[in-house]
């Protein structure tokens, strides 16, 4: 896998100048192990726009990784590289060794499986973890039985768990015959402690120096007095042999143990060597994502063209960035350069914050041409620079003899010699630390060069007549740091196209010179210097006035907007309310005209029995109250946008068809004709959501427009070819829509000659259930109802049969 490019011929004084190193260091402190910590420092920017894109976009799909995982982490990496090329080579290494590789094996098999489920996700950091082995197997076998501590415990192996355990019944048995013999009624006379001991691997014990040859054995050491001797008894010598043989054993099966592992390790060492440098790219972008979220960082938006050769200098929008070594609370700032103006030159005060922003905008480029987010507001956008160069700061050479001025000219010099229309340049106090006017004249010199070469070039000066030429020159910019007016301390906040006064001498006064100096020294100012010192001060207290108003009026133009959004919902709640008020009470008096319509059916059916004509007309005069109420003025629902009422032209046919509109005698309320009883003289009518039958003599027929001739069709055929479904399900139907369903349904039937229907309503608390059988039991059209049997559904279902 190819690593992270480090090298890109970028001035490294001037980075050096921009403390870049301790900026990586603040992103470094996020790594998780010392290899990407160490790379993480040794980024340099490069001037390749994909790869700066690839390296935003691997710590981007960090981020996203860090969001859905918070706990990921490719945890704390060993380079085993080294011990892999040993064992390669044929070294037998420590159980330790072995250990830290297997751990880190581990590591690098949990991570491929962790990246894999987002691999649609994130393809790129995915392309880093298909590359990961998985060797969790090998690692578990290198190691099995080897203690937390790095030793190497019995379960390594059977022929190991024997030896150890022969040794320790040797070592016993060899003790306690020791014991028996210093603990004895005749050895305690013989021997100086009572305590079995070991020399040179042997055990032995302690002999008075002038008995050894009583005890007889072999002397292995003295004591430093002489007077005693450590003596292994000859009784004792062919138990010891026996021991120090099962020791012997027991290294040989360790050392062909540790060999078999390391050769496993060994045979891996390519895949290893490249999991090692998998890791830390993942790691370096993990740390780089960490950063960012500590930091509110994000990656810097680099244009197509940026750095592609052509004939205009790049583009530089910058919002809201902070130092990044001033963390969260520095100030931010913000500037556009490359449209307008391509050179800057920033004056205000001492301290007030002109260094820090040629740093800043040197970092921002480092960084991002680093592939590392910067801490900026989103829509920043930062071209790719081909060098990035500054002189900052005043440095002196003792070996070199060189003065701060020399010091300065020679950074100037390199810079104007390799700075292109595509560099970014930063000069603090160009022309300084010599003759005012000569350095001011060598301060404008230089901006003039970069500004023909098209170079974005940011200056910090006290330099009048710099401002002047800023102010005077097409392409340059004045900018400024303000002071506060009560304090006159710096804000540190940028104002772009005013210049500033460098205010030394208030500067002096804060910093505790005494005031007689300060006036003093202020009282030998030229007058022109004192004139335009005032002149900025009257600017600037303007400009706080300009832009307080501008809050001001920013500030009641926002209540204004509210205040018009609030009555604007107060008049639309309004009008909802007036209309829902309305339609509900349309939609009760449409209920009870409902009700009223079923009892005149009732009434008629009876009246045909000679039961109750005076029922019926009681309920024809209700429905006239009703209908004239349906047409009072406070029950017609508004409408936005009302459409004028068209002259009507009376109807050239009289005969009312199914599909004709009518309009209810005495109303305004018009309906459509669905069908036609010539029996009883009656018509079915469509009146909004509510079907009525009415008498033909109680509408009239409305004009339509012409259209074309239809063959005649009798009302019975119409239904006839209709496909009418066999039942009618009203489960989850309102109570106010069964009615109507089951109107609709009956004639549909009837004229469709359909013998008998099924009704479905279901158990539930059998309201519908009741309401349909309510409605069968006065249906003119029905003949006879039944609840279903049971395999037609039982009690859920009402079966109706028609008449002929």
């Amino acid at each position: 896998m190819a690593s992270i490019p480090t090298g890109n011929h970028m001035d490294t004084k001037s980075l050096e100048l921009l403390e870049f190193a301790r900026a990586k260091a603040k992103v470094a402190e996020f790594a998780s192990f010392e290899l990407s910590r160490d790379r993480i420092l040794d980024l340099q920017p490069l001037a390749d726009r994909n790869a700066i894109l690839e390296r935003l976009a691997q710590s981007s799909e960090a981020s996203l990784l860090l969001a859905l995982e918070p706990d990921f982490t490719t945890g704390v990496v060993t380079d085993v590289r080294p011990a892999a090329s040993l064992a390669a080579q044929g070294m037998v290494l420590q159980p330790s060794d072995l250990l830290e590789a297997a751990e880190t094996l581990l590591l690098v098999s949990d991570a491929r499986r962790r990246l894999q489920k987002h691999s649609a996700q994130m393809p790129r950091l995915w392309a880093i973890g298909e590359t990961l082995s998985d060797l969790a197997d090998v690692a578990q076998d290198m190691s099995r039985g080897i203690g937390p501590s790095g030793e190497l415990l019995d379960s390594a192996s059977p022929r190991l768990m024997e030896i150890r355990q022969r040794i320790i019944g040797a070592r016993q048995a060899l003790i306690a015959d020791l014991e028996r013999f210093i603990t004895s009624s005749g050895g305690q006379k013989l021997v100086s402690d009572t305590v079995v001991t070991q020399r040179e691997g042997r055990y032995v014990i302690p002999v008075k120096a002038e008995f050894r040859h009583e005890v007889g054995g072999i002397v292995h050491d003295f004591s430093n007095s002489g007077a005693t001797v450590f003596l292994e008894p000859w009784t004792a010598v062919e138990q010891g042999n026996e021991l120090r043989e099962l020791e012997a054993g027991e290294r040989d099966e360790i050392e062909r143990i540790l060999r078999g592992r390391s050769e496993l390790l060994g045979a891996h060492k390519n895949q290893i060597g490249n999991d090692i440098e998998a890791m830390t790219l993942l790691d370096v972008a993990l740390a780089k994502a960490r950063y960012a979220e500590r930091n509110r960082a994000i990656p810097a938006i680099i244009p197509d063209d940026a750095g592609s050769g052509k004939d205009s200098s790049p583009r530089m929008v910058l919002r809201d960035v902070r130092h990044p070594l001033l963390g969260p609370g520095a100030v931010p700032l913000s500037l556009t350069m490359g449209d307008k103006y391509t050179v800057l030159v920033v004056t205000g005060p001492n301290t007030g914050g002109k260094t820090v922003l040629l740093k800043t905008v040197g970092l921002m480029a480092a960084m991002t041409q680093s592939g590392i987010p910067i801490p900026a507001a989103e829509g920043t956008t930062l071209p790719v620079f081909d060098g990035i160069y500054a002189d900052i700061g005043d440095e002196q050479s003792i070996e070199e003899t060189l003065s701060t001025f020399s010091w300065h000219l020679t950074n100037t010099v390199r810079i104007v010699e390799n700075a292109t229309m595509h560099s970014l340049v930063l000069l603090d106090e160009p022309g300084a630390s010599t003759d005012p006017a000569e350095g001011s004249a060598l301060a404008r010199t230089l901006l003039d060069h970069f500004l023909g070469r098209g170079t974005l070039a940011i200056a910090a000066t006290h330099y009048t007549d710099v401002k002047v030429y800023a102010h005077a020159t097409p392409g340059v910019e004045n900018a400024s740091f303000e002071l506060d007016p009560a304090t006159r301390r710096p804000t540190y906040r940028l104002n772009i196209g005013f210049p500033g006064g460098s205010n030394a001498l208030a500067t002096a006064a804060r910093l505790g010179l005494p005031p007689d100096l300060v006036e003093r020294a202020r009282q030998m100012l030229p007058k022109a210097e004192r004139d335009l010192a005032a002149l900025l001060s009257d600017l600037e207290r303007e400009k706080d006035s300009l832009e307080e108003t501008r809050r001001n009026v920013e500030a009641a133009q926002a209540q204004l907007e509210r205040r018009q959004k609030e009555l604007d919902d107060e008049l639309a709640r309004a009008r909802d309310a007036d209309r829902q008020t309305i339609q509900r009470a349309r939609d009760d008096v449409t209920r009870e005209a409902a009700a009223l319509y079923r009892e005149l059916r009732e009434a008629a059916a009876e009246l045909r029995k000679e039961r109750s004509k005076e029922r019926l007309d009681r309920a024809r005069q209700t429905l006239g109250v009703v209908q004239e109420r349906l047409q009072a003025p406070e029950m017609q629902v508004p409408h936005e946008e009302p459409k004028a009422e068209q002259d009507e032209q009376p109807p050239e046919d009289p005969n009312i068809t199914i599909g004709d509109t009518v309009r209810i005698r005495g109303t305004n309320t018009e309906a459509r004709v669905l069908s036609i009883s010539e029996k009883t003289f009656q018509m079915e009518v469509q009146c909004g959501q509510t079907r009525l039958w009415l008498g033909v003599d109680s509408v009239d027929k409305v004009a339509s427009a012409p259209r074309k001739a239809a063959p005649p069709v009798s009302i019975r055929s119409r239904w006839v070819e209709r496909d009418v479904p066999r039942e009618l399900d009203l489960r989850g139907r309102r109570a106010d829509e069964i009615e109507p369903e089951l109107d609709t349904y009956f004639n549909a039937a009837s004229m469709a000659r359909v013998p008998n229907v099924r009704i479905i309503h279901g158990f539930g608390t059998g309201t519908v259930r009741n309401m349909v059988r309510e409605y069968v039991a006065t249906s003119r059209l029905a003949k006879s109802f039944r609840p279903g049997e049971k395999g037609e559904g039982g009690d859920g279902v009402t079966v109706v049969e028609f008449g002929d």
